[in-house]
């Protein structure tokens, strides 16, 4: 049975919290049986291409020279931690809480899952997913994209994936299926 959430965390900048999200998440997967672990890439040097350069050359913001903050990044292969990571736990579901400017790091995570197990389940939610789902689920390597709020529908996502079940008809998740993108409304908040 598929039991295993990998959590991802990308963390760009080395923000010294997790997202609420992903906490909240990964408290309601185990109380319906599932095994969760977070893949945290806070302090560690990105080998990815981030789209970092190619803002800084648009002046959109100026690099920040960490050193005079004494903050130090790790010197470890972000790809390299990624993998071990992933080979260790053996995830069934790869998860994502994702900000616009971590796109681009989230999207090569997700590209290196896909390239390990390419039957791997990639779900995206955050800010970035839910207002861009059809671009999001067109342009990279994500089976599932949660729009809105995920407390109800990404553990009703997460059971219908596991049980085998039509997940083409939950609110607020937006799919691929043969070929095909789906797309739910979203439920009324509470």
């Amino acid at each position: 049975m598929k039991n295993r959430i990998l959590f991802v965390w990308t963390n760009r900048y080395g923000f010294g919290f997790k997202p609420p999200s992903i906490s909240h998440l990964s408290a309601i997967s185990k109380k319906q049986g599932f095994e969760t672990s977070l893949w945290d890439a806070s302090g560690s040097d990105s080998s990815f291409d981030t789209g970092e350069k190619k803002a800084e050359e648009q002046l959109i913001f100026k690099p920040v020279d960490w050193s005079k903050y004494n903050v130090e990044r790790n010197k470890i292969s972000m790809e390299k931690s990624f993998i071990k990571h992933y080979e260790d736990f053996k995830p069934d579901y790869l998860a994502f809480s994702v900000l616009n400017d971590e796109r681009f790091l989230s999207s090569r995570i997700s590209k290196v899952a896909k390239e390990i197990e390419p039957s791997i389940r990639v779900i995206w939610g955050g800010k970035y997913p839910t207002i861009n789902p059809g671009k999001v689920l067109k342009d990279y390597c994500v089976d599932y994209v949660n729009v809105g709020e995920g407390i109800e529908s990404f553990p009703e996502l997460l059971c219908a994936l596991r049980t085998g079940n039509d997940v083409s008809k939950i609110k607020n998740i937006w799919g691929k299926q043969d070929g095909f993108i789906f797309r739910n409304s979203v439920r009324p908040q509470k």
